[in-house]
């Protein structure tokens, strides 16, 4: 009678090895031999090479005849390094099920360093037909390569994302089409290069009529495209060929827009989008749409579940014209995304109407890694004041119960009575600590505190009469300390003793979020108590990290 151990069941074991990480497939490996003997396959799943150090130890014979080996384990390649690809090609690798390479680390792209790196990528897909996700960080628009590699991506069964992410390529507006039809069988597309006319551009050849044939025999061709994401830049002239793209693809999800530099479109893609009915995400980041265009897009949308706005030119009383188009999505609208969108009018009042009234957000983003400075003032983010919120206990409450992330700046300027012998007695008082001020706004505290399921909350201090985050650099002749005073000055006359609490009082309410994993506070660590923000801490079972600054 023979024992057989759960190991020796190939099933089981790609069950057990299915969720662990390379690190605790590592661990497993140094149990005993027998253990090393099963697991060792499993460490060639995903190869992912973004290091020196690590390409020259992928270049070794030993590792060579190990890859040999297991060369039919691999799923994942993950490689910035063009020069790795032909040794992919030599070994049978042939389940494949994701293939990235991001950012390629050559200098000089030569002719034929391009072509040679598009034979490869043409190899690896033809060799894998398991193949469902394809990314690239460099699109070579080499002649002799490029009509092949579409007709590869075309002609494979499995593949269902893809992704090219190089803003330097240039294509002319042919070969751009051409990407588009031979991506149009795909489930997601992300296109990120220029289009530039047909100025120093090869032009469509066999490939192009071939493919142009075929779709002039079918009435209605077949398209499965669901995301459809161009965040380039197209020049006027040339957008007949996105909106001839985009005609063919009714049943789209998601649809990121290009920047587009003319309005003469725009009632033919509100016109497109209406035949839309499943268009959900929306992202017009990019889009240099004014307002007055914006809303007959929105306006075109069935039920928008995602928003992610620009910096659009900005027209009188558009913007509230926009925030009443989208309230019009408030029974189906979960992400909203405002960032960078104050050059183009979207105020306090705005955001803290959203909040107000839909009530299935669950990620609201009005605060960004960083404020943009611009040639006409500032492109920063959304800024909600205390006047945006007034009479919130007697007021609408947010009604977003449902919001995991919340992400947005705010600014204390309502002076009142009151306020002026508040601020004589702290600059008189030398005892007063920056920690003992009320800085942070009682109803954006009462309503943070009912956001129970909060999980990323990240909060900005905007100084009174500064759009810039506190970011600028001392001024010369002063030091950090009387900056510091001003501001602290300038903070204990900016609210009445009823309407704002200390930064401390605020964390302390905020405990009652059970939640959170990720505490943001910029430019509040001046106003930051530490031991409160350690007992907060032990309230917050599942935080991950916090950062102040």
């Amino acid at each position: 009678m023979t024992t057989s151990l759960v190991l020796d069941i190939h099933f089981l074991k790609e069950a057990i090895c299915q969720d662990l990480s390379t690190r605790d497939i590592r661990r497993c490996m140094l149990v005993c031999r027998a253990w090393h003997t099963n697991f060792s396959p499993y460490l060639w799943r995903d190869i992912t090479l973004r290091r020196r150090h690590t390409f020259k130890r992928f270049n070794l014979p030993e590792t060579q005849a190990i890859l040999e080996r297991y060369a039919q384990n691999v799923r994942v390649v993950n490689n910035i390094f063009a020069d790795i690809w032909p040794i992919f090609c030599k070994h049978p690798i042939h389940n494949l099920t994701v293939l990235k390479s991001p950012v390629v680390r050559r200098q000089n792209w030569t002719h034929k360093i391009s072509n040679n790196y598009n034979r490869n990528i043409i190899a690896l897909l033809e060799a894998n037909p398991y193949l469902h996700t394809l990314e690239l960080g460099h699109f070579s628009n080499a002649s002799e390569t490029l009509e092949d590699l579409l007709e590869a991506i075309q002609n494979h069964n499995s593949l269902q994302r893809v992704r090219i992410d190089h803003p330097r390529a240039a294509l002319s507006s042919p070969m751009f089409g051409l990407v588009l039809l031979a991506c149009l069988k795909l489930q997601s597309i992300f296109i990120n290069i220029g289009v530039h006319g047909t100025y120093g551009q090869m032009e469509p050849t066999r490939y192009t009529f071939l493919r142009l044939a075929s779709l002039l025999d079918e009435t209605s061709p077949t398209t499965t495209l669901k995301e459809l994401h161009f965040p380039g830049k197209i020049y006027p002239g040339d957008h007949y060929v996105f909106m001839s793209i985009l005609a063919l693809c009714p049943g789209l999800e998601q649809l990121t827009l290009p920047k587009m530099n003319y309005f003469d479109v725009t009632p033919t893609l509100a016109s497109t989008i209406v035949a839309m009915p499943q268009l959900q995400h929306l992202n017009v980041r990019s889009a240099n749409v004014p307002f007055i265009h914006l809303n007959e897009i929105i306006q075109a949308c069935a039920g928008l579940t995602t928003f992610i706005a620009g910096d659009s030119p900005r027209s009188d009383h558009a913007e509230w014209t926009m925030v009443t188009e989208l309230l019009h999505h408030h029974d189906t609208l979960e992400v909203l995304d405002l960032t960078g969108s104050r050059a183009t009018g979207v105020t306090g009042a705005m955001m803290h109407a959203m909040l107000c009234v839909v009530p299935n957000l669950k990620e609201f983003v009005a605060m960004g890694p960083v404020v943009i400075k611009r040639k006409h003032g500032y492109c920063g983010d959304p800024i909600l004041r205390v006047s945006d919120m007034e009479g919130a206990r007697e007021g609408p409450a947010w009604v977003c119960r449902r919001l995991k992330v919340l992400r947005l700046r705010f600014e204390n300027t309502d002076p009142c009575e009151g306020d002026v012998a508040a601020s004589e007695e702290a600059q008189g008082d030398q005892n007063v600590r920056p920690a003992q001020l009320r800085i942070v706004p009682r109803a954006l505290v009462d309503h943070l505190s009912k956001l129970t399921l909060l999980e990323d909350l990240r909060l900005g201090r905007v100084i009174p009469g500064n759009d810039q985050l506190g970011d600028q650099p001392t001024p010369v002749g002063h030091s950090p300390a009387e900056i510091t005073s001003h501001r602290t000055n300038q903070e204990s006359q900016a609210l009445p003793q009823d309407k704002a609490i200390t930064l401390s009082m605020a964390l302390e309410a905020l405990s009652s979020l059970q939640r959170l994993k990720r505490l943001e506070l910029r430019n509040l660590k001046e106003f930051l108590d530490k031991p409160c923000l350690r007992n907060s801490r032990k309230q917050w079972k599942d935080i991950e990290w916090t950062q102040y600054s």
